[in-house]
C-alpha cells in the first residue's frame, strides 16, 4: 500500500502560492504503521494563509481512507535552531483583561539537534528588549523548561490567566506585581543541544486590568 499527501492555496491570490503533492510507499506485510517525518518543507517565498490538506491511505487491495484538513501558513521563525510551528495564538492587538486566559498552542522540532530549552513569555512592548534578552526574569512566564519526555519535538498550549498572582517558571514560579502590561506580546524561544537558538515572530497582544 501507500499514502499520498496533497496541499494546495485555499485561493491562489499572488504568484508564490505554493502546492505539495508526494506519495510514499509502505513497507510490504505492515498491517498498522506509525509514520512521522519531516520532508515537507513549505518555502520560504510561499503565501501565507489558508491551504488545504489531504492526506489518502491505500492498503494493498486498492481500499482507500481520506482525510482533510484546513491548514495555514505562518510566518516561519527566526534563527538556525529547533523550528518552531503556531497553531493557535490571540488575534492580533487581541484584549485581555483581569480573569481572561492567554494561550498559545503548536509544536517545536528540532532540525539539526535535540530541544535543549523552550521559553514562551509575555513581553512588555515599552521594555523593548531584544529577542536574545529576554529571558524568565524580565518576563511573565507562559512555559519554560528544559525537560523534554521527547528529545525531538514538544507539543505546547500553556495557558496563564490575567491577575495570577505567580508565573508558570519551572521549577520555581516568579511573583507577578503588575499585569497592566499594555501594548505587549508574546515570544517563543527554542534552542537545540548545539546552543543554536530560533524566536517566533511577536504575537501582539493588549493588557490591562479591570
Amino acid at each position: 500500500g501507500y499514502y499520498e499527501i496533497r496541499i494546495h492555496p485555499v485561493m491562489k491570490s499572488g504568484h508564490a502560492a505554493w502546492e505539495f503533492e508526494q506519495t510514499w510507499n509502505f513497507e510490504a506485510g505492515l498491517k498498522n504503521a506509525l509514520v512521522h517525518h519531516h520532508e515537507i518543507v513549505v518555502p520560504h517565498d510561499a503565501d501565507l494563509g489558508d491551504y488545504h490538506f489531504h492526506l489518502n491511505v491505500v492498503d494493498k487491495a486498492g481500499n482507500s481512507t481520506t482525510i482533510e484538513e484546513d491548514v495555514q501558513v505562518h510566518e516561519s521563525s527566526g534563527g538556525d535552531g529547533p523550528e518552531i510551528h503556531v497553531e493557535v495564538h490571540p488575534d492580533d492587538g487581541q484584549l485581555y483583561q483581569t480573569g481572561d486566559d492567554i494561550s498559545i498552542e503548536g509544536h517545536i522540532h528540532g532540525e539539526t539537534g535535540h530541544l535543549a530549552g523552550v521559553l514562551i513569555a509575555i513581553v512588555k512592548e515599552s521594555d523593548n528588549l531584544a529577542d536574545e534578552d529576554v529571558n524568565d526574569s524580565n518576563s511573565i512566564v507562559m512555559l519554560h523548561t528544559h525537560e523534554f519526555l521527547n528529545p525531538e519535538e514538544l507539543e505546547f498550549d500553556p495557558t496563564i490567566t490575567v491577575g495570577a498572582t505567580e508565573d508558570n517558571n519551572y521549577p520555581t514560579p516568579n511573583m507577578i506585581s503588575d499585569w497592566n502590561l499594555n501594548d505587549s506580546y508574546i515570544l517563543i524561544k527554542a534552542k537545540d543541544e548545539n546552543e543554536n537558538w530560533s524566536f517566533s515572530e511577536h504575537y501582539n497582544i493588549h493588557v490591562i486590568t479591570k
